[in-house]
C-alpha cells in the first residue's frame, strides 16, 4: 500500500507540472489525478506501470493536440471615420489562453461593386507587433458578373478582395490573443459608387461563397511552436439586408475550409 501511495504522489506532481504555463489543462489534470488515485487503490503499482505509462502518453498527446482545443474566434468589420469614402477595420475577437498567438492570415471578402469600389492603395495592416509582414493585396476584382454561380444577392456586380498578412515564425514578436481579445488587424477603404444604397461586404466561407471560389478566409494561430489553421470562425458580415433573414444569418457559423 505504501508503494502505491508513493506512486500516486509521484504521478500527482508529474502531471501538475507537465504544462505549468497552460491554464486550460488544469481541469483535465485534476480529472486524471482522481482517475489515477482510484486506479492505484485497486491495483499494484509495478504490475500496471507499463499500462499506465501508455495511458499517460496517449492522454498527453490529446492535451497537446491543438486541433482539440476550444477555439473561440470571430471576425467582424467595424466602420471608422474616413476622409473620403468608407473605411472599415477588420476586427478579430478571440477567447483563447495565454499560449495562443495570432499567426498568418488570409482574408477574402466579396462586396457589392454597384455601391463600393475597393481602394487597394489605402489598405494597410494595423498590427503593431514586429512579427508580421505588411499587408499584401493579392487580388482585387471589381464589378464581375457572377450571377448564377453563388448565393449572394449582388452576384451580377461582384467585387472580390484577397489580402494576406504573414508572420515571421517568432512567437515572441506576435500578438497574444489572450492579452488582446479584441484586435484590430487591418484597414480596408472603399470609394462610394452609390450613396443611396447600403454597402454589403461578405466574408468568403464554405458553403456560402463556394459557387464563386473554393478559397475562403483563413486565420492561423501559433501555439507551443506549432501553427494551427482555425477550423471554426464566427463571421459577422456587413450587409443591411441580412439581419432580418435568419436563414442567411445562420450561415455565418459555417466553419472555414482547412487547406
Amino acid at each position: 500500500m505504501r508503494t502505491e501511495v508513493y506512486c500516486s504522489n509521484i504521478l500527482f506532481y508529474a502531471i501538475c507540472y507537465t504544462h505549468p504555463e497552460d491554464s486550460t489543462n488544469n481541469i483535465l489534470q485534476i480529472i486524471v489525478i482522481f482517475v489515477l488515485l482510484f486506479y492505484f487503490s485497486t491495483t499494484t503499482c509495478f504490475k500496471n506501470m507499463l499500462r499506465l505509462l501508455s495511458f499517460l502518453f496517449v492522454f498527453s498527446s490529446i492535451l497537446n493536440n491543438p486541433l482539440l482545443l476550444a477555439q473561440h474566434v470571430g471576425l467582424s468589420l467595424q466602420s471608422v471615420a474616413a476622409e473620403q469614402g468608407y473605411c472599415y477595420h477588420i476586427v478579430l475577437h478571440s477567447d483563447m489562453d495565454q499560449s495562443s498567438f495570432l499567426s498568418s492570415q488570409n482574408y477574402r471578402l466579396y462586396y457589392d461593386a454597384s455601391v463600393l469600389q475597393f481602394d487597394r492603395k489605402r489598405a494597410k495592416s494595423l498590427l503593431i507587433h514586429p512579427g508580421y509582414s505588411q499587408l499584401k493585396v493579392l487580388q482585387a476584382v471589381h464589378n464581375s458578373n457572377a450571377m448564377g454561380f453563388g448565393g449572394l444577392e449582388f452576384g451580377s456586380t461582384l467585387g472580390y478582395i484577397n489580402i494576406a498578412i504573414n508572420d515571421n515564425m517568432e512567437e515572441g514578436e506576435l500578438a497574444s490573443l489572450a492579452s488582446i481579445p479584441v484586435l484590430n488587424v487591418a484597414e480596408l477603404c472603399f470609394d462610394v459608387m452609390n450613396k443611396d444604397r447600403e454597402p454589403s461586404i461578405i466574408w468568403a466561407r464554405d458553403p456560402l461563397t463556394s459557387g464563386y471560389s473554393s478559397a475562403y478566409t483563413e486565420v492561423a494561430i501559433s501555439r507551443h511552436g506549432k501553427t494551427i489553421l482555425l477550423n471554426h470562425i464566427l463571421f459577422h458580415d456587413l450587409d443591411a439586408s441580412w439581419p432580418t433573414d435568419m436563414d442567411k444569418m445562420a450561415q455565418t457559423k459555417v466553419p472555414t475550409s482547412n487547406h
